[in-house]
């Protein structure tokens, strides 16, 4: 197997054999089951402090969290399921000689840099959620004390 961080990514997509795109395709389709699992238990979390979180201080922060979470869970969790599938399916086609080699790789690509882009946007959404927490449980137990 080559060293695939050696490699800018176009080039990787370029070089890199069918089956080694082929288990790209299958960790994205991990992590984006992860990421509805991960997704579900930050749902939880502000369901549990959303009144604590709602406070005249967080009330802004707090719908824009729970608004920018919402629409990565609808729209960009399904997006990138739907994109990951038909993934899947066009290398059965390419592997029928029912698609070009270049097409299946080209938008290998372009996946490739939705799911970098989504996974940035995720991460910034979850250091999000777990600074509105942090500050909302901190806040509640000066309250408390």
């Amino acid at each position: 197997m080559m060293d695939l961080f050696l490699l800018d990514r176009g080039e990787l997509h370029k070089k890199a054999s069918l089956e080694e795109l082929h288990q790209a395709t299958l960790s994205w389709k991990s992590s984006v089951a992860f990421w509805r699992i991960e997704m579900r238990f930050f749902q939880n979390l502000i369901d549990k402090y959303f009144m604590d979180m709602v406070s005249e201080k967080n009330l802004g922060k707090t719908t824009e969290v729970v608004d920018r979470m919402s629409t990565i869970r609808d729209r960009g969790l399904r997006e990138l399921d739907a994109s990951v599938e038909e993934h899947e399916a066009h290398l059965a086609k390419l592997l029928d000689h029912e698609l070009e080699e270049s097409v299946y790789r080209n938008e290998h690509y372009a996946l490739a840099e939705g799911i970098a882009k989504f996974q940035k946007s995720f991460k910034e959404l979850k250091q999000e959620v777990f600074h509105l927490v942090e500050e909302t449980k901190h806040e509640t137990d000066r309250i408390e004390s």
